[in-house]
């Protein structure tokens, strides 16, 4: 674990620029399946928000941040079209992944969408409107809870 609140911020900070710098790749490749999550670039398959979280956590595993601290996060994002059903916040919104890492006492988001860090905890600082969906719990498991209240 990082001596200070300035090393982990920088160490979170390090990993989403280095995991932000590998190519956006949405077509599924040819012996690929839909929702095949990978942690490292395969050339000519897809490489999407789930494959960043990985590749992330597992650098920030290797850098020796606690396993139990990091956990998968879905969320919609903000809408990108006009919503077709106005009775579901869903609608008009694209699905996505991103990592949740705790760290002193906050839930800090690692997002392919963005290049720097921010607090989940902290709205107004978050660059989208998302809409948390699920939170992976316990962290390192298939299990799921609801995170439209908020993260944990």
């Amino acid at each position: 674990m990082p001596a200070s609140i300035e090393d982990g911020v920088a160490v979170l900070r390090d990993v989403n620029s280095q995991g932000n710098a590998i190519p956006y790749q949405a077509m599924i490749g040819s012996s690929e399946s839909y929702d095949l999550w990978i942690d490292d670039p395969v050339p000519g398959d897809s490489w999407v928000c789930r494959d960043y979280v990985l590749w992330k956590g597992k650098m920030l595993a290797a850098a020796g941040w606690p396993p139990d601290d990091m956990t998968i996060v879905t969320c919609w994002t903000e809408p990108l079209e006009v919503p077709t059903d106005m009775s579901d916040p869903t609608s008009g919104r694209e699905y996505h992944a991103v990592l949740a890492v705790k760290f002193e006492g906050a839930i800090y988001i690692l997002d392919n969408r963005t290049s720097d860090i921010y607090v989940a905890q902290s709205p107004q600082v978050r660059p989208y409107g998302y809409l948390w969906w699920k939170q992976q719990d316990p962290p390192g498991t298939t299990s799921a809870r609801d995170a439209r209240g908020g993260l944990i």
